[in-house]
């Protein structure tokens, strides 16, 4: 623009209240306590006119910029404590997890060592089994050996139990024969005279 700086002596530029603010203040005053001077007729040109509004113009763009910026700054605070909350909340509940896993790890160790423990037990017994059931192995294969010799001998008792059943059979049937013999012979006569003599030598015996 071809418009002179804003530090014209024809218009001049009030102290900004903020030494680091990069904006224009707003226009002075032109109270009689204002410490600028008021403008020269001289001054009221068009072009001085047009630099003085557009001086305006800049003064409330800065206004609402600061505004913004304000407004800015507390969305993004909203968000920052917002956010600073969401992620505490999540550590606090992967902290909570973690806990967790940590006594489930621990709960697992545990039950891994009784287990060992177990395992150790069991094979201790195992071993102590394996030393009595060897002689109870030697023991049984001399038993099963006996008990092939008591089944030979067994068969063979049986089968001499046959043979002095068959001979008993014979003998019983000799038996028989023999009694009815015996049984002819005392019914006979001279069966009868023999018995006869026999008391009666007996009775002359004690006289």
């Amino acid at each position: 623009s071809s418009s002179p700086p804003l530090t014209s002596p024809y218009l001049p530029v009030p102290p900004s209240t903020s030494s680091s603010s990069p904006y224009l203040p707003v226009p002075p005053s032109t109270s009689s306590s204002s410490p600028y001077l008021p403008l020269p007729p001289s001054a009221y040109k068009p072009w001085i006119a047009k630099d003085w509004v557009d001086y305006c113009a800049l003064a409330k763009d800065k206004k609402n910029l600061e505004t913004h910026v304000q407004q800015l700054h507390a969305e993004i605070r909203r968000l920052h404590d917002q956010e600073i909350a969401r992620l505490q909340e999540e550590v606090g509940r992967s902290h909570s997890e973690l806990l967790q896993a940590h006594e489930e790890v621990r709960r697992c160790h545990s039950k891994l060592h009784e287990a060992h423990t177990e395992i150790q037990n069991m094979q201790t017994h195992i071993q102590s089994l394996t030393t009595h059931i060897s002689p109870l192995e030697e023991q049984l294969r001399y038993t099963h050996t006996e008990l092939e010799q008591v089944r030979l001998i067994a068969q063979q008792t049986q089968g001499h139990l046959a043979r002095t059943q068959t001979e008993l059979q014979q003998t019983k049937e000799e038996i028989t024969r023999l009694q009815s013999i015996v049984h002819g012979m005392e019914s006979s006569k001279f069966w009868q005279l023999g018995r006869s003599w026999r008391k009666l030598k007996k009775l002359l015996g004690r006289a």
